[in-house]
């Protein structure tokens, strides 16, 4: 996990800063970006999920310009720490209804695995 998000030039091998939203900005506590992910078909599509982001909440963020500007993308988003017991997420933004198959020995947390 890290507290910000680059993107390599493969022209020119230079690295910059593209992160969509720095933590500890407005008493916000401190958080790091897992995740990312790029779209072939849609050049300069980029997206981040932050990781421990405990207030407000874990997001998704969604560049369509190679990380120039950020929108969130989606709701809030739930989780279980690990799939132990069966667990199935049908839908990123509620609970699961029926929790676990069985044997619930996994935790929540707010943010993604």
């Amino acid at each position: 996990m890290a507290p910000y998000t680059n993107k390599l030039d493969t022209a020119t091998g230079e690295w910059s800063d593209i992160t969509p939203l720095r933590q500890n900005i407005g008493g916000e506590a401190g958080f790091g970006y897992t995740g990312l992910a790029t779209d072939p078909r849609k050049p300069g599509t980029v997206m981040v999920s932050t990781m421990s982001r405990w207030g407000p909440v874990d997001d998704v963020f969604r560049s369509v310009d190679g990380g120039t500007t950020w929108q969130s993308w989606g709701p809030p988003l739930i989780s279980a720490l690990g799939d132990i017991g069966g667990f199935r997420p049908d839908r990123l933004d509620v609970v699961p209804p029926d929790g676990q198959a069985s044997n619930p020995v996994s935790g929540t947390s707010p943010s993604l695995d």
